[in-house]
């Protein structure tokens, strides 16, 4: 179901939490499961950030300040 979290399973929603979060692959996961993984990626080469490995296709997004609630917002997953 493209309004749920592929990880958690729980649906997206803007107000708890689990607000849909888009990597620059396109991929969309709840910004409370992408805090979880973000905790072990490593810094990026100036420190600005984290190297995140997407886990559906592993294509590395920079994370600005290795927080997950600086990812875009996928609006098109709230409806």
């Amino acid at each position: 179901d493209a309004g749920e979290c592929p990880f958690c399973m729980e649906r997206y929603d803007d107000d708890s939490g689990r607000v849909p979060r888009i990597l620059q692959c396109g991929h969309t996961a709840c910004e409370g499961c992408y805090a979880s993984m973000l905790r072990l990626a490593p810094l990026d080469k100036h420190g600005h950030g984290k190297e995140f490995a997407c886990p559906t296709c592993r294509q590395v997004t920079i994370v600005k300040g290795g927080s997950a609630a600086n990812l875009p917002k996928n609006f098109a997953a709230l409806r």
